[in-house]
């Protein structure tokens, strides 16, 4: 069950169990709801198969979340087809290659459209329409943001 993986907490590639977490929090407490463990080899399942059962494992009656937040490995058009679906909101991390229409004159990547701090009504390819964010993380890198449902990051709450 060990195996080589990125880990984001140490950026860079360890031997360890790959877990992916499904987390509810209001900020202060955190509180784990499925955690499994990602060994394709074993189980045949993709992180994205993994996230598709977690979140219809966080579908009870009665859960109605805020937000759905992820980060860019998960933010692939059938998970946030099926948010919206169920009426939830996300905000998620995109790759910087993903293809975006801002102004209706063509496709472009996401990292050459908009400016820092600015966020911006666009057609995201392949989706439909959400609001895009690019945000400062760190001196050098910029993270770059979708939702569904206008929110306002700062740079403490991208890192």
């Amino acid at each position: 069950m060990v195996t080589p993986h990125w880990s984001g907490q140490h950026r860079a590639v360890v031997e360890s169990l790959n877990l992916i977490t499904l987390v509810w929090t209001d900020g202060d407490l955190s509180i784990p709801i499925a955690w499994p463990v990602f060994n394709q080899e074993n189980d045949g399942k993709s992180q994205n198969d993994h996230l598709r059962q977690m979140l219809e494992t966080a579908q009870p009656p009665g859960f109605k979340p805020d937000c759905v937040l992820w980060e860019s490995w998960h933010s692939c058009l059938d998970k946030l087809k099926l948010l919206c679906q169920w009426g939830r909101a996300f905000l998620v991390d995109l790759n910087s290659n993903r293809q975006v229409k801002p102004d209706g004159q063509g496709n472009r990547v996401i990292r050459d459209v908009g400016s820092p701090q600015t966020a911006l009504q666009t057609h995201l390819k392949g989706f439909g329409w959400v609001i895009s964010d690019r945000v400062k993380a760190g001196d050098e890198e910029v993270r770059f943001f979708i939702c569904n449902k206008e929110f306002k990051l700062d740079q403490a709450q991208v890192q």
